[in-house]
């Protein structure tokens, strides 16, 4: 599968981004980067990452306001597809601390 990197200055959310629900215009006349890498073969899902040096409009859970001062912290979310009946348990204690 591939892993896609995705990076850019300021973005609205990189929820929204990762689901498509940016308008290109909101990446226009900044740095952008995008750089993808075959892992483990094609067996694999495709994974993807999308980072911002900061966040405009990012959320938390149950929709809070989520702070993301410019090059404050990693502002990333990462979208993957799994199989059907993966076990995802214990996934966002993995991911939190991972």
């Amino acid at each position: 599968g591939l892993l896609e990197f995705y990076i850019a200055d300021s973005i609205s959310s990189t929820m929204d981004w990762a689901r498509g629900g940016i308008a290109p215009a909101e990446l226009e006349g900044q740095r952008f980067f995008s750089q993808a890498y075959e892992i483990g073969g094609r067996t694999n899902p495709a994974m993807q990452v999308f980072v911002a040096r900061e966040q405009n409009a990012g959320r938390g859970r149950e929709g809070r306001r989520w702070l993301s001062a410019r090059d404050a912290g990693v502002w990333m979310t990462v979208k993957t597809t799994l199989a059907v009946g993966t076990d995802i348990q214990g996934l966002s204690l993995a991911a939190g601390v991972g």
